[in-house]
């Protein structure tokens, strides 16, 4: 998802009846994370986030942004 007030997208996952919003930007230097069905994964240092937005592999040591997600029965909602 894009939004123009930031500067990188948002990934949303769905696991367990749970949505999560991540910012795709690494935490290690600010890289567009690369998104795939169970990680995001930076490829300018190779660090890997969970789809929770946790470090899985460094060099990254910080967790990714998380958005606070409120659903109702037709929308998604992603508060900044």
């Amino acid at each position: 998802i894009k939004n123009e007030k930031l500067q990188f997208p948002i990934c949303v996952y769905l696991k367990g009846g749970k949505y999560t919003a991540l910012s795709m930007q690494c935490t290690h230097q600010g890289c567009e994370l690369n998104p795939n069905k169970t990680s995001l994964v930076c490829p300018c240092h190779g660090s890997e986030f969970s789809t929770e937005g946790k470090v899985q592999s460094a060099p990254a040591d910080k967790d990714l942004k998380q958005f606070k997600v409120i659903t109702d029965n037709e929308n998604i909602y992603i508060e900044q």
